[in-house]
């Protein structure tokens, strides 16, 4: 799991996640562990916010290209929590060669 918070201007504020192998042990992903490279963008219909929906991952030492299962999965909670935000399934192929 990976996930980065940006700012309006498109600025990484947050960022982070855990990587879990096959055998069950845990990496915890601080900030400067995580990076990604946006590719294809689908803007939303609704709210007119940018996404990235395709991106270039590196986590830790591992890489992946990741691509969204469908464009629009924004989620709108302005009336719960007040944020916009687009979170989503994916489908990845590790890019480095190791394990998936």
């Amino acid at each position: 799991m990976a996930f980065r918070i940006r700012g309006a201007q498109g600025e990484t504020r947050w960022a982070g996640g855990t990587l879990r192998t096959s055998d069950g042990s845990m990496q915890i992903l601080q900030p400067e562990m995580v990076e990604f490279r946006a590719g294809r963008h689908w803007v939303s219909p609704r709210t007119g916010i940018s996404y990235p929906i395709q991106w270039q991952v590196r986590a830790g030492t591992r890489a992946f290209d990741l691509e969204a299962l469908l464009d629009d999965q924004e989620n709108d909670t302005r009336l719960s929590t007040g944020a916009i935000y687009w979170e989503g399934a994916c489908e990845h192929m590790n890019t480095n060669g190791r394990g998936p």
